[in-house]
């Protein structure tokens, strides 16, 4: 049996980190709340940008990436053939 299992420590910074990141998680969807699918997927910059795209990379890079797998080193994982960035394509839901 391998050593116990820690659990993280809640401190008065990781709440308020979860808090502000509740925030601009809401403020993004404002921002796109209403489109519909053929907007959120529309690509308005030469790379192949979409807003879809950029909601699946704060969601992905940044949110799967950063705070669970570096902040709190939780192993990550991509799923084979995905993209991790910011195209999406038409299996990724706009819901």
């Amino acid at each position: 049996m391998g050593p116990p299992a820690t659990l993280p420590v809640v401190s008065a910074e990781a709440e308020s980190l979860v808090y502000y990141l509740d925030q601009q998680r809401e403020s993004v969807l404002d921002i796109v709340d209403g489109l519909p699918e053929a907007a959120l997927r529309r690509v308005v910059f030469p790379s192949g940008w979409t807003c879809l795209g950029l909601i699946h990379h704060l969601a992905v890079d940044n949110e799967r990436y950063w705070f669970r797998g570096v902040a709190a080193g939780e192993p990550i994982g991509f799923p084979a053939g995905e993209d991790p960035g910011w195209l999406v394509g038409p299996q990724i839901a706009a819901e």
